[in-house]
């Protein structure tokens, strides 16, 4: 198991680790290798901190590696934060649906159908999605709906079977669908955005992570200490648990009698 405790910078980088990185481990935002390759960040960034005697070079090579971790700290805050705007399981989502679709469309058309059929333009309107429609569709429908009914409230209304509020209620319905729907979709939009940010972040500190260790070799020299702290630092964590089981050819058990006979 990688330690993140082996450094003091490490050991002061916890908090904030866990805020963010705990969540993603918990499949809340990245996948299991990009929490990875965030703690090998950290641990690459302690080890350069407490590096004494750097040359200039690696002095720029360590500024450069800082920018990139602030870069993916700001980027896994996006991605967190993103992902807690996300439904958990679609229940949300599908009980807003089935609130427009079963509660308005579907009581409002169809008594509409029936007193209606006078009314040029208004057939169209009266269709109810499918009931895996989705939210885009169930929203233009129940705005189609509004509009074409709105002349034929009274009459609608006179004859006792929909409240006078029932065009209210509809918009009302539609409107908490739509909002939630657009939330739903800008929070994807910025967890991609943020997951290709970081996908593209991590090449750049594993392309720096390369030159680090040409830049350290010198330093390093025969400081087997050093050699080791670094060694750790620049591997990628192992994946946590049990590890998969190896596929293979079953062992061939061959019954006592066989093998006594065989003898």
């Amino acid at each position: 198991m990688h330690d993140l405790s082996r450094s003091t910078h490490a050991r002061k980088t916890i908090p904030h680790f866990e805020r963010v990185s705990a969540q993603l481990q918990r499949g809340q935002s990245m996948e299991k290798r990009q929490w990875r390759l965030e703690a090998r960040a950290w641990e690459v960034q302690g080890f350069l901190r407490e590096l004494p005697n750097m040359s200039p070079t690696l002095r720029a090579a360590q500024r450069r590696f800082e920018a990139l971790v602030v870069s993916v700290r700001r980027e896994a805050t996006n991605q967190v934060g993103a992902q807690m705007l996300l439904p958990v399981d679609g229940m949300e989502i599908r009980q807003l649906r089935r609130a427009l679709r079963d509660d308005h469309l579907f009581p409002v058309s169809r008594l509409a159908k029936k007193l209606l059929k006078f009314a040029p333009k208004v057939e169209s309107a009266l269709q109810v999605p499918h009931a895996r429609a989705n939210s885009t569709d169930l929203v233009d429908a129940a705005a189609a709906l509004g509009r074409a009914l709105k002349p034929h409230t009274k009459l609608l209304v006179a004859e006792g079977y929909l409240p006078t509020t029932f065009l209210v209620d509809l918009r009302d319905a539609r409107k908490r669908l739509d909002e939630r729907s657009r939330q739903i979709d800008s929070a994807m939009r910025r967890r991609t955005k943020a997951t290709e940010a970081m996908a593209r972040l991590f090449s750049e500190i594993s392309e720096e992570v390369a030159i680090l260790d040409g830049l350290l070799r010198s330093l390093i020299g025969r400081n087997r200490t050093l050699a080791l702290k670094w060694k750790r630092a620049k591997r990628i964590p192992r994946q946590l648990g049990r590890p998969k089981a190896k596929r293979g050819l079953a062992p061939i058990s061959v019954p006592r009698d066989s093998a006594a006979s065989a003898s």
